[in-house]
C-alpha cells in the first residue's frame, strides 16, 4: 500500500496574516485521517507577538527559507508516495510539489486551482504566497526559487479557475512562458483537463 502523508504547515509569514496560523489548525481538524495516512505537523512559531520582517522586499524571507528546508528534511525522513498538504496559504505547496517532482519526474504535472497565478515577483509584490508557482518554475522570488531542487517546465502546469489578472501578472506569465486562459466566464471543462493530462502522459 502506498503511504500517504498528511502534512500540516500552519504558515502565516508567507501571506503576512497571523490568522493563517489558526486557519491551518482548523482545516487540519476537518480533514479526516485513515489507517494508511500519517499526520505530521510542522512546528512553526505562533504569530502572537512576532514581527514579520521585510527582507529583500519580502516579508519573513529568512524564516521562509528555513521553513522550506525543514519541510524538505521532514519529507526525506518520511518518504511518502502521496502528500496531502494543509496550510496556511499557497506557499505551503512549494516543497511538496518539488519533492514529488523528484520522486516521479516528468510523470508529475501540476493542476493549479486558484483565482491567481501566483507568479508574482519582489519587484511588484511583497508576500511569498503569491510567488510559489513562479518559484517552482525558476522565477518568482530569486531566493526562494534557489530552494527548488527540481524545477518544473511551464508545459507541466495547467491553471484552473484563473480570474482577470493584475497589472503586473501578464508580463510575469509571458516571461515564464506559462500558457493560461482567463476563466471568469466559466472554468475549463472536465474534458479539457482530462485531455491535458493524457496529452502529457501525467
Amino acid at each position: 500500500m502506498q503511504n500517504t502523508l498528511k502534512l500540516v504547515i500552519p504558515d502565516w509569514r508567507a501571506g503576512d496574516r497571523p490568522e493563517y496560523y489558526r486557519g491551518a489548525q482548523l482545516m487540519s481538524m476537518l480533514a479526516p485521517l485513515s489507517d494508511d495516512i500519517k499526520e505530521v505537523t510542522l512546528p512553526l512559531t505562533n504569530p502572537q507577538g512576532q514581527v514579520n520582517k521585510l527582507q529583500n522586499g519580502i516579508h519573513g524571507q529568512e524564516d521562509l527559507i528555513a521553513e522550506v528546508r525543514n519541510i524538505w528534511s521532514t519529507l526525506e525522513q518520511e518518504d511518502p508516495a502521496k502528500i496531502v498538504t494543509i496550510g496556511g496559504n499557497c506557499f505551503v505547496s512549494q516543497v511538496p510539489f518539488d519533492y514529488l517532482h523528484q520522486k516521479y519526474g516528468d510523470k508529475l504535472g501540476i493542476i493549479w486551482i486558484d483565482t491567481h497565478p501566483d507568479v508574482s515577483e519582489p519587484t511588484f509584490y511583497d508576500n511569498e504566497h503569491a510567488m510559489v508557482l513562479g518559484n517552482l518554475l525558476g522565477h518568482g522570488d530569486p531566493e526562494l526559487a534557489k530552494e527548488v531542487h527540481n524545477k518544473f517546465n511551464p508545459d507541466s502546469v495547467l491553471m484552473l479557475g484563473l480570474q482577470p489578472l493584475t497589472e503586473d501578472e501578464p508580463a510575469a506569465l509571458e516571461k515564464i512562458g506559462l500558457k493560461y486562459k482567463i476563466q471568469d466566464k466559466g472554468f475549463l471543462s472536465t474534458t479539457e483537463v482530462q485531455d491535458w493530462i493524457k496529452q502529457h502522459g501525467f
